[in-house]
């Protein structure tokens, strides 16, 4: 009878040590990170940040976050060949393209309701047709290089007309400038783009003395101005 009393005893004992253990696994890490399920270094979404532009990165900023703005990625200078222009992602979400040498970018305007046209490469210089007739951003450069290397005069500038003056985004540190009817090569007057007109750049060595290249944002460009 002691036997028997003292078997069951132990066999209780070991039952509650294997429920500490269950309840101690189940303790562990979700995997949901402490801001809410949200990384605040989150990219942004290449979605329109003017109309028809995107800011480049991965498809991941909803402008927003726990503890409010999201400044999404950070502006930096980016070099490319001479002559490539980086335009945009493709219809199905898939990776950023670019256009070749001998093509220009054309950002897709308006098409009505909040929705814009695809970005597109057509022969530089050619009318952006997305949408029909010429709705569309036409980029011919983000680096004076471009301009050389389709064909320009050596002294052309890349030349960001009809945007805002780049200005402070709130809460973020960094440029950012809205607006603008296209980025062209265009004859340089003293090394500068015409008053009024944004210097675009992608190293120091595009921008006139006495001017810094700094990194900005625009439509779905990180780029740099001449400020």
């Amino acid at each position: 009878m002691k036997k028997q009393h003292l078997a069951f005893v132990l066999g209780g004992f070991a039952m509650a040590l294997s429920g500490l253990a269950v309840n101690a696994c189940s303790s562990d890490d979700t995997g949901v990170n402490d801001a809410g399920g949200k990384d605040s270094t989150t990219p942004d979404t290449g979605k329109a940040d003017t109309g028809g532009g995107n800011d480049t990165g991965t498809n991941n900023d909803t402008g927003t976050t726990d503890g409010g703005i999201d400044c999404g990625s950070i502006p930096q200078l980016r070099t490319s060949e001479a002559g490539t222009i980086f335009c945009g992602y493709l219809p199905d979400g898939g990776p950023g393209f670019n256009c070749n040498l001998g093509q220009q970018c054309c950002l897709g305007g308006s098409t009505g309701g909040g929705s814009f046209a695809d970005q597109k490469c057509v022969g530089f210089g050619a009318a952006c047709d997305n949408p029909p007739p010429d709705a569309g951003t036409p980029i011919e450069c983000t680096q004076n290089a471009d301009c050389t290397a389709n064909g320009q005069p050596s002294s052309d500038v890349c030349c960001l007309q009809g945007a805002g003056a780049p200005a402070i985004v709130a809460g973020c540190g960094y440029y950012k400038s809205q607006g603008g009817k296209q980025i062209t090569c265009e004859a340089a007057d003293a090394g500068a783009c015409a008053s009024g007109e944004i210097q675009v750049c992608s190293q120091q060595a595009d921008c006139p003395t006495g001017k810094t290249c700094t990194p900005m944002k625009w439509k779905l460009y990180q780029l740099g101005f001449c400020m």
